[in-house]
């Protein structure tokens, strides 16, 4: 019997602490027993807490106590089921089903009520022919062992029968408690299992309590067992032949669901056609695997003639394919006729054999065919167009160029020669493959195919022209003043002419230079019979140079201010430079930008050409030093108030320690609200009268005191005040 072994755990601590898990157990063995604490306990009350379950899986007809440890102290077993037998510390079960009693337990002075809740579960055994089945295996040796049985244990309510299909399981049947060998077997068959197979048996104990959990039905236990069955019965396996041919098979004699190998070899002139068995056609694999059932096989292999072949070869003169060959079959010794295909723009010279036309007609005839055969239908293939690899061609007088490659169409045209002629040879001639041009005009080269098919080539013969390249150049120099070319006929003339070259104002003619030959002439002319270059020499006129003044006013921004002038005499059409730093300004003043005419400037210098007498302005700044802390002493720095109307020293509210040798009277107070606007010049809100000064609005403001050293930095104090009621 096979034993099914679940894997358990729990864990052992008082019932009072313990938030327990449901529990399974599987015993083994004679009169085994288990301790209370290994079972799930539930500590009351539990109203909405999960029911805590107990699984017991015992052997058929199996007795089992249930044992409480000494360290339970007053402990009371209530029986509520018949099931149940209580014997001291022990409670006895003698029968699958509902297992539930009750007890208490006092821990550190508290008691508790604790409850099991649970089932006992049996599994059950396979009998073969009365006997429990030891073995796994079951072999059939004749057909008298077919009606054995194989019976489940009648306690179990439920049997389930399955058997391996690949590497799982699959139902072949259930409810039934026994089934004979041939059941099985048929069952396998049909799941597509011969020979041995294996199985699964699953029992149901129909005595199992069942219960419900969070809403769902809670089953009872099973167990499995498996076992298999091998058919050890062979069946004959014979091969025979239809027509001729050899056959062979790799075993005559095999079990059910054994397989054999059969092979098949065709005669000289005959063919496998196909396998066959009871009149049924099996394919045409060769070799063929065949499995064996549970009855004896015979196949035939059935071989066919191989009819002769004759191949017509339909082709051109140089034996190149023009069609898809044709191909008749005909018995031995018998006759074949074909037809002259029917193929556009070719001409029929005969019919092929062996190398040699044998008939020029519409049909040829072979007989007494006794072997495989190939003749030919032999055609020529007539030029049908001519095509230029270009169709028209430029060159000059006396040059030479190839001629254009011709493409035949179609590429296999029997006779592909070709031959060119020229309309007008005066102006175009053939030579060596080649057009050589020989007098400025238009013409047309044709080129011919043997039958007559022509394709055009037009050639444009232009005149040799060369070009002459006029240097004008500055007189005593290698200076450049320009160039200019003539495009000029082989053997013109061509007259270039002084004034027309484009020189410069500025630079009048002096000479000609053409190889060293001078001339003064304000034209030359001469014949062109190649490209030459020839300088036209020039001078400049003399002419007396104008000078224009350039002054510079030196401004304060912002102002009308003069800090000086300064002026420069240059000529005209030449660069003036300017640099700020060279005007000669006072240290105390920084350059800011330049005004040209409104066109202003930051950088340092300013450039540009002189056409006309011009005066432009350098805008300069005081330079601002800020000063050192050294060089005034320190200020309250503490918020000032002051009352509306009140009027103050400002001299001793803003300096603790007056600079010596500064006048007062050279300070300069103004008062600026927090937006920053001066509001000084608002007398309904602020008078200075010297040193005095008169606060008439209530507020929050800035007042700022200025004056300079005696290096003629500006010290400023900026003091936060508040004016109040």
């Amino acid at each position: 019997m096979l034993t099914i072994v679940l894997v358990l755990s729990a864990v052992v601590l008082s019932p009072a602490q313990t938030n327990y898990t449901s529990t399974k157990r599987v015993l083994e063995g004679d009169n085994p027993q288990i301790s209370i604490i290994e079972l799930a306990v539930n500590t009351r009350p539990y109203e909405n807490e999960d029911i805590k379950f107990t699984r017991i899986l015992a052997k058929n007809g199996m007795k089992f106590a249930i044992t409480f440890p000494e360290s339970y102290q007053n402990l009371s077993i209530v029986r509520n089921n018949r099931r149940i037998e209580v014997q001291g510390r022990k409670i006895v079960v003698n029968e699958p089903g509902n297992l539930s009693f009750k007890f208490t337990y006092t821990e550190n002075g508290t008691s508790y009520t604790c409850d099991i809740l649970g089932d006992v579960n049996y599994y059950g055994e396979l009998k073969y022919q009365g006997q429990a089945l030891t073995s796994r295996s079951i072999i059939i040796s004749n057909v008298n062992d077919l009606s054995k049985r194989i019976s489940a244990d009648p306690k179990m309510a439920g049997v389930w029968w399955r058997v391996k299909v690949g590497s799982s399981y699959v139902d072949i049947c259930e409810g039934t408690q026994a089934r004979t060998l041939q059941e099985l077997l048929d069952f396998a068959k049909a799941k597509g299992v011969n020979g041995k197979a294996e199985f699964e048996v699953e029992f149901s104990d129909g005595t199992s309590n069942r219960f419900y959990k969070d809403g769902v039905l809670m089953g009872g236990a099973y167990s499995v067992q498996y076992f298999s069955i091998e058919d050890a019965r062979t069946y004959n396996l014979s091969l025979s032949q239809v027509g001729q041919g050899t056959v062979s098979v790799s075993k005559n004699q095999l079990k059910a669901g054994e397989s054999a190998t059969l092979s098949a070899q065709a005669a000289q002139g005959w063919r496998f056609d196909h396998w066959e068995e009871n009149a049924q056609n099996l394919g045409t694999t060769n070799p063929l695997t065949v499995t064996m059932g549970t009855q004896d096989r015979s196949i035939n292999a059935v071989f066919k003639e191989v009819p002769k072949v004759v191949t017509l070869q339909i082709v051109d003169t140089k034996g190149q394919k023009l069609a898809d060959p044709q191909v008749q079959q005909v018995t031995s010794e018998g006759t074949v006729t074909f037809q002259v295909p029917n193929l556009a723009n070719v001409n029929f010279k005969g019919w092929k054999r062996n190398g040699q036309i044998v008939e020029t007609g519409n049909t040829y005839t072979l007989s007494n065919v006794t072997q495989n055969e190939t003749i030919q239908a032999v055609f020529e293939v007539p030029v049908q167009s001519l095509s230029l690899s270009f169709t028209e061609l430029s060159l000059k007088v006396g040059e030479s160029k190839p001629l254009p490659s011709v493409t035949v169409i179609p590429s296999n045209a029997t006779d592909q020669t070709i031959t060119w002629v020229s309309n007008d040879p005066g102006i175009a001639k053939i030579e060596n493959g080649k057009v050589v041009g020989v007098s400025a005009e238009s013409v047309n080269l044709v080129a011919s195919s043997s039958n007559q098919k022509k394709a055009t080539l037009k050639v444009v013969v232009q005149a040799v022209k060369h070009t002459v390249t006029v240097q004008l150049v500055a007189e005593g120099t290698s200076q450049s003043l320009g160039t200019k070319s003539y495009e000029v006929e082989q053997g013109k003339t061509v007259t270039v002419k002084a004034s027309e070259l484009g020189a410069e104002a500025k630079y009048e003619f002096v000479k000609w230079d053409r190889n060293g030959a001078l001339s003064s002439e304000q034209s030359i002319s001469f014949v062109v019979n190649s490209s030459e270059t020839l300088k036209a020499i020039f001078k400049e006129k003399v002419v007396q140079a104008v000078k224009h003044t350039v002054t510079v006013q030196l401004v304060a921004e912002g102002t009308s201010q003069s800090l000086g002038t300064k002026s420069y005499e240059v000529e005209q059409g030449k660069t003036v430079t300017v640099k700020a730093s060279e005007l000669g300004a006072e240290a105390k003043y920084e350059f800011v930008k330049w005004d040209r005419n409104g066109a202003l400037s930051s950088e340092q210098s300013i450039s540009f050409v002189v056409n006309s007498s011009e005066t432009l302005k350098a805008i300069f700044k005081e330079k601002v030093v800020q000063p050192q802390e050294s060089d005034f002493p320190p200020y309250t720095p503490n918020l000032q108030t002051f009352k509306v109307n009140q009027t103050v020293d400002a001299s001793k509210v803003v300096w603790e320690n007056f600079p010596q040798g500064l006048d007062k009277s050279a300070i300069k107070y103004s008062l600026r609200d927090f937006n920053g606007v001066d509001i000084s010049n608002n007398k309904q809100i602020f008078e200075v009268n010297g040193q005095n000064l008169t606060f008439k609005k209530i507020g929050s403001y800035f007042l700022i005191a200025t004056l300079r050293d005696n290096q003629n930095n500006e010290i400023r104090i900026d003091l936060t005040i508040q004016v109040n009621e």
